[in-house]
């Protein structure tokens, strides 16, 4: 080979960058549930939260989860409702897929939940159906927003109308 060609590689696996690996991990023990992030080595304890999002997606994910508002108190059915909704919204953040698969541990030491496809079924056309509403009811109230503008502002100065307010891609 020739020794260009060599050196090129050489370089190439030297300045390699490997992907950075983000895992939740989620456990259960004599002392209650325990959940974990590790994000690029660093480990991160999320128990005070309640819940971990991770991925692309994240940012969004985590803002359902913040204004649902998560509680400790809900069902497992009902959290796990609110994950997948949660997953749902972060579907709009590039490189997330449509596809879920759901686990639920606890919450006592040995119970787990694996959430069948029906069900997952359910909590998609669920999660869609909230989002669609929640853009037909921001387009609604659109003309509240801009007649609230407008008698701050007065006439001339008018927030101009640059069409319709976008809405979430296909639901």
């Amino acid at each position: 080979m020739a020794p260009a060609v060599v050196q090129r590689i050489q370089e190439g696996m030297l300045n390699y960058a490997p992907p950075v690996v983000e895992v939740i991990v989620a456990g259960i023990d004599e002392g209650g549930p325990h959940l974990w992030t590790v994000l690029g080595g660093v480990t991160q304890y999320n128990n005070m939260a309640g819940y971990a999002c991770i991925g692309g997606g994240w940012r969004h994910a985590a803002s359902q989860m913040m204004n649902a508002p998560h509680s400790p108190e809900n069902s497992v059915t009902e959290v796990a409702a609110l994950v997948h909704l949660a997953k749902t919204r972060a579907e709009v953040a590039p490189g997330v897929g449509t596809q879920t698969d759901m686990l639920t541990i606890g919450p006592n030491l040995g119970d787990h939940w694996i959430v069948d496809f029906p069900t997952l079924s359910a909590f998609e056309k669920t999660s869609k159906a909230v989002i669609r509403a929640e853009a037909k009811a921001l387009k609604r109230m659109a003309p509240q927003f801009l007649g609230h503008v407008s008698a701050k502002r007065g006439k001339s100065q008018q927030a101009p109308d640059n069409g319709p307010i976008p809405t979430p891609g296909p639901v």
